[in-house]
């Protein structure tokens, strides 16, 4: 039974990464986060203008700066879909591209702190201007700290002969396309709370957690 398992999500799996990894597919992204970024500005300078219906301006912000915002959240979703699928190839690169996405998300957060700062812009308080300090600090940090690791990393045979190997693949496959799963329905999950409910949403931040877990579980695996 898990072997059938392993063998239906790895063959999944593979259609999905073959998809993912078509060089068109890497142009149609460039292009719509560009397109996402200059369609951001339009719509921010329109909603300060007051020139968007009701029903559309409650969802779109009127701080320039928020655009840089929603275009990090866009590309923090195509890098955590590449970090599952790198999964199935190399552990540590694809724990180097997990300490990336957490970059992205600080750098992320500090853009956000600092539209909400320019939205109250109060100088006599510096509280915004640590977070936003620390936040870009730490992003340029950890990613100085995944380029040395990505320079100095070696890979390492951890099974004993082909059939291990075959196996020990299979095994992260299945793991990538249940994280993929995890993905997705948290996305809709978020989604829905965000633009039916109104809810403030940390969608981010709760998948890293779940990226932890797995991360423990490979360990656990790999020995």
């Amino acid at each position: 039974m898990f072997q059938l398992l392993l063998e239906k999500s790895a063959r999944i799996f593979d259609y999905l990464f073959e998809k993912s990894e078509s060089p068109d597919m890497h142009k149609r992204i460039s292009s719509t986060l560009v397109f996402l970024f200059l369609l951001s500005i339009v719509s921010i300078v329109l909603n300060k203008n007051d020139l968007l219906p009701a029903n559309l301006a409650y969802f779109v912000p009127k701080n320039v700066f928020s655009a840089i915002e929603i275009v990090f959240t866009f590309l923090l979703i195509v890098e955590i879909l590449e970090m599952i699928f790198i999964l199935s190839r190399s552990i540590s690169s694809a724990l180097a591209k997990q300490f990336e996405i957490l970059s992205l998300i600080l750098l992320r957060q500090s853009f956000k702190e600092f539209s909400n700062f320019e939205a109250n812009l109060d100088w006599s308080n510096f509280e915004p201007i640590l977070h936003i300090t620390s936040d870009a600090f730490s992003a340029l940090l950890i990613f100085l700290s995944v380029t040395i690791f990505l320079k100095i990393q070696k890979n390492r045979i951890i099974t004993r002969n082909d059939k291990e190997q075959i196996r020990y693949v299979k095994i992260k496959k299945l793991l990538a396309f249940i994280m993929l799963m995890i993905f997705i329905v948290m996305g809709f999950e978020k989604a829905y709370e965000f633009f039916i409910l109104h809810l403030e949403v940390n969608f981010f931040q709760n998948f890293y957690n779940v990226l932890i877990f797995t991360d423990i579980l490979i360990v656990l695996i790999s020995m």
